[in-house]
C-alpha cells in the first residue's frame, strides 16, 4: 500500500532533475508490486530527525518483519565499486570519486533505528509486562541504481542493483519470513522471519514517521562552492540561515565556521556539522543589514573569487 507519494517540484538544475527521474523510477517500481498489498507500507520521500541528526530516505517500506530502505541513485553511464566498497561514476566521460549511497542509507538506518527505540513505548506492545524493543528490528537497506546505468563490481554488495530488481527482491524476503516456522534462532545474524511485530505494531509505526516527516523547503539555497570534482553543478535556490538543516546532505544544521586568510584576517561562512569529512558544501552567510549600499558588479566578482579561494584552500587542507 503506498501511503506517501513524493510531490515532485519542476527543477532547473539538471542534477536534481536526474535525481528525481531516478526517485520516480524506484517508486513505480514500488507501486507496481505492492501498490495493493495490505501487509507492507509505502513511504516515499520521508525526512525524519532525532536530535541533531536527520535523515533523508528515498524510500522505505514498513512491515511486520521489518523495515527496508531504498537509496535511489541516477547512473545514466557506469558506477564502479571496487574491492575496498569504494565507489566512483563516470562524469563527462570521466571516472570520480562519489559517496557511498550503501553506507547513505545505513546512516539513514542508524537515525531511523534511534527515533523507534526513543519512542518504542508509544510503538511496541509488552509480552508478560516486558516492553517489546526495537534492538533486533531489521532495517535492510538497498541502492537502487538506475536502469540506464551500468553497474562495474569489484566486490559482491547484494544491497546494490539496478532499479528493476529491488521490489522483488524484497518481495522475496517477505515470501521466506512468511514461511519461516522457527521464530527464534540462535545465530546474533536476523533472518528472514527472526524478528515480527504485530500488524497493528506496524501500522502504527507507519503512521508514527508519517507524523515526524519534516520536509526541506521547496527553494534549494545557494552553495558557494560544492567541493567535488564529481559534483560540481552548484545548487541554486534563496538565501540560507545558520541553525537550519544541511541542504546538501540533510544530515546535519548549518553553523558558522571560518577559515584564517593570513596572519590577521580570517574568513566567515556556513558549513554544517560533517563539514569537511562527510559533506563538502559551503554557503555564504546571510546579509545582516539592508542599509548597506549595493555592491557594484566589480565588487560582487571579488567576493565571489575570494570565495572560491577559500574552498580551494579547505579542499587542499582535506
Amino acid at each position: 500500500m503506498i501511503l506517501k507519494e513524493k510531490q515532485f517540484i519542476p527543477q532547473s538544475d539538471r542534477r536534481l532533475v536526474a535525481g528525481d527521474a531516478a526517485e520516480k523510477q524506484m517508486a513505480f517500481y514500488l507501486k507496481r508490486e505492492f501498490g495493493t498489498a495490505k501487509d507492507i507500507g509505502v513511504i516515499n520521500d520521508l525526512r525524519i530527525g532525532h536530535e541533531d541528526e536527520f535523515a533523508q530516505i528515498d524510500h522505505l517500506l514498513v512491515s511486520q518483519w521489518g523495515l527496508f530502505i531504498i537509496e535511489s541513485k541516477s547512473v545514466t553511464g557506469s558506477v564502479h565499486i571496487n574491492a575496498h566498497g569504494e565507489w566512483a561514476r563516470e562524469y563527462d566521460g570521466k571516472l570520480a570519486g562519489m559517496p557511498s549511497p550503501v553506507l547513505q542509507a545505513e546512516a539513514q538506518g542508524q537515525i531511523l533505528k534511534q527515533l523507534l527505540i526513543a519512542n518504542v513505548r508509544e510503538l511496541l506492545g509488552t509480552i508478560a509486562g516486558i516492553q517489546k524493543g526495537f534492538g533486533y528490528c531489521p532495517i535492510t537497506v538497498y541502492a537502487a541504481i538506475s536502469d540506464s546505468g551500468i553497474i562495474h563490481r569489484g566486490v559482491d554488495l547484494p544491497q546494490v542493483m539496478k532499479a528493476d530488481a529491488v521490489a522483488p527482491a524484497i518481495k522475496n524476503w517477505l515470501k521466506k519470513c512468511s514461511v519461516v516456522k522457527e521464530l527464534f534462532s540462535l545465530s546474533l545474524e536476523v533472518k528472514p522471519g527472526g524478528w515480527k511485530m504485530g500488524k497493528g505494531e506496524a501500522e502504527a509505526i507507519a503512521k508514527f514517521l508519517l507524523t515526524r516527516h519534516t520536509p526541506l523547503s521547496a527553494q534549494v539555497p545557494t552553495a558557494v562552492k560544492i567541493l567535488s570534482e564529481a559534483d560540481p553543478i552548484p545548487l541554486q535556490g534563496q538565501a540560507i540561515q545558520e541553525g537550519q538543516a544541511c541542504p546538501e546532505c540533510g544530515q546535519h544544521r548549518l553553523e558558522r565556521k571560518s577559515i584564517s586568510r593570513g596572519s590577521s584576517s580570517k574568513r566567515d561562512f556556513l558549513a554544517c556539522g560533517g563539514y569537511p569529512k562527510s559533506c563538502k558544501a559551503i554557503y555564504p552567510l546571510p546579509a545582516i543589514s539592508a542599509a548597506k549600499p549595493a555592491k557594484s558588479a566589480s565588487d560582487t566578482k571579488s567576493d565571489s573569487v575570494q570565495l572560491d579561494a577559500i574552498a580551494h584552500k579547505v579542499g587542499d587542507a582535506c
